[in-house]
């Protein structure tokens, strides 16, 4: 019986022993292999970029860069995306138009069209990259007609970045409203995307908006603005300055920072200054005060005289706000 047991064990400890030798084997073999597929990746990404640089610095002979696109298409994406982020300008246009060239944004136009969600999401978020330039945005228009009612929600938000990025004004428009139905983060990057077309959307469909949304949908909008950190053309925000809710009321003092002080807009921080809430009071001081700096920046020659101003920026020359 003792003997019975004793080669049991010896038989379990081979068996053990076999079992761990095959999976340190495939372990190391796995990590070699790895190892093997890192250092031709990054062989690769060396020879893509050499030659990259080469076509930034004027060498327009295609055949190289085609032939190693060829080999490695996933690398050679990456690496010119890689570029695109890091430079500007001609360089950057140089860029995407090799992007056309190597045909990598027809491929990205088929795949927007996919039936699967996923690859739906890889192609317009790769389209959203290149969307500032005109031949691309031609390249790209039939598939950015009706992205926005895309059934996917990542796949609706990289289009709508891409789409923010034309200079196609009713497009922009239609993002802009888009993107005030968004989580916050969404929301400031598009808005951040937005920010070029700022003056632009201050004509018509900021005034607009901010006549006719919901409270929820007009908060979003007013922290829209002010992430834009720009002036907006915007005369008169007295509706959003006497509105019910408070946090509305303060964001409104903070945005009233970036428009100009036309007699509305004043009229709007001293009825701010008399707030009931304590947050919006002090929205409305740091806008008067701001409203004074910009005046005494004036040259005196163009300075109204203090008894011509209207209330609230005589209460901030006064030294009383």
């Amino acid at each position: 019986m003792t003997l019975t047991v004793l080669m049991l064990m010896l038989l379990l400890a081979a068996l053990w022993t076999l079992v761990l030798s095959v999976h340190l084997g495939t372990t190391l073999r796995s990590r070699t292999r790895r190892r093997n597929r890192a250092a031709t990746a990054a062989a690769s990404r060396s020879v893509i970029e050499d030659a990259l640089v080469n076509y930034l610095m004027g060498c327009d002979d295609l055949s190289r860069l085609r032939a190693l696109a060829a080999a490695n298409p996933e690398q050679m994406q990456e690496s010119i995306l890689g570029f695109t982020s890091a430079i500007r300008g001609e360089s950057r246009d140089r860029l995407c138009d090799l992007l056309i060239r190597l045909s990598f944004i027809k491929r990205w136009c088929s795949e927007a069209e996919s039936q699967d969600p996923i690859r739906r999401r890889a192609a317009y978020a790769l389209i959203a990259n290149v969307a500032h330039y005109e031949p691309a945005r031609r390249l790209t228009g039939s598939v950015l007609v009706h992205p926005l009612a895309d059934p996917d929600e990542q796949v609706r938000f990289h289009a709508a970045r891409a789409l923010a990025r034309s200079e196609d004004m009713e497009q922009v428009a239609c993002v802009f409203r888009y993107a005030l139905r968004l989580g916050l983060l969404a929301r400031l990057v598009l808005a951040q995307d937005l920010r070029p077309q700022a003056a632009a959307l201050c004509q018509s469909d900021v005034p607009e908006a901010l006549r006719c949304c919901p409270s929820t949908e007009l908060l979003a909008l007013l922290q829209m603005l002010e992430s834009w950190e720009c002036v907006l053309p915007l005369e008169d925000l007295t509706v959003v300055g006497s509105h019910p809710d408070p946090a509305i009321r303060r964001q409104t003092m903070r945005i009233l920072a970036l428009a100009p002080a036309t007699p509305a807009n004043l009229g709007a921080v001293e009825r701010g200054l008399d707030d009931a809430d304590p947050e919006v009071r002090a929205a409305a001081i740091a806008t008067s005060r701001h409203y004074t700096r910009c005046r005494a920046d004036q040259p005196s020659a163009v300075r109204a005289p203090d008894e011509e101003l209207p209330p609230v920026e005589r209460l901030c020359t006064s030294g009383e706000g």
